[in-house]
Parts: C-alpha cells; sequence; structure tokens
C-alpha cells in the first residue's frame, strides 16, 4: 500500500479516535491520562507518517524513477500526439459536413429554380396552345 495511503487512512483514523475520546472524556467515561496517552500515541504515529513522506519526497530519484518517469513522459508524448490526431480529424469531419450541407442547400436552391422553371415553361406552353 502507499505510505501517502496510509497517512490520510492513519489521520482519518486519529480524527474519529480523537472525537471518541474526547466525548468519552466529556461523558467522564475515561481518565484524563487515558486521553492524553491514547492521543500522544496516535500523534505521534501521524508525526511518524510525515516526516516518512517528507524524507521519500526529498530523497533523489534513483534509475528506477527516472526510468518511470521517462516512460510516463512518452506515454504523455504519445497520447498528446494522438489528440493532436483525433483533433484533426474532426475539424476534417466537420468540413465535409460543412461542405456537404452547401451543397445540399445549393442543390435544393437549383432544383427550386429548375422547377419554377419547368413551371413557367408548361404554362407558357399551356397559354400557347390555347391561343391556338
Amino acid at each position: 500500500m502507499d505510505l501517502t495511503r496510509i497517512t490520510v487512512a492513519w489521520t482519518a483514523i486519529t480524527v474519529a479516535v480523537a472525537g471518541m475520546l474526547l466525548a468519552m472524556r466529556s461523558g467522564a467515561m475515561i481518565s484524563s491520562v487515558v486521553l492524553i496517552v491514547a492521543m500522544g500515541f496516535m500523534s505521534l504515529v501521524l508525526l511518524c507518517l510525515a516526516c516518512a513522506l517528507l524524507v521519500r519526497g526529498i530523497r533523489p530519484a534513483d534509475r528506477h524513477d527516472q526510468a518511470e518517469h521517462a516512460k510516463l513522459a512518452a506515454q504523455m508524448a504519445a497520447l498528446s500526439e494522438q489528440q493532436q490526431s483525433a483533433a484533426r480529424l474532426i475539424r476534417a469531419i466537420a468540413r465535409v459536413e460543412a461542405s456537404h450541407d452547401l451543397l445540399q442547400s445549393a442543390g435544393k436552391a437549383r432544383a427550386r429554380v429548375d422547377l419554377g422553371r419547368e413551371i413557367e415553361r408548361q404554362r407558357r406552353m399551356d397559354g400557347s396552345d390555347a391561343a391556338h
């Protein structure tokens, strides 16, 4: 288990036990000595865990850590490249869709114009047939 998780869990336990002990003390269920000893022990363990975290954060990175960092950096670069590729693909799809919509609307307009011309031609033909 990770030292950070252990420290966080112990902190939560310390806070919960401190609350319980203080409640028991206010109800006169335990003596002050028991309260002081229990709180002192839990605080001492918490202090040791915090110091261990601090020392771990200060220590120089070893070769394994450096290799892990290099591996993570390579993965991040690959992910970034994939995201850029996906963004380019999305932009290309959007351009194609916009072009398709434009062509569709232009086609509809052209069809309306052609229909209007055909109707006019039919009217003229009907008018010329009626005149004869």
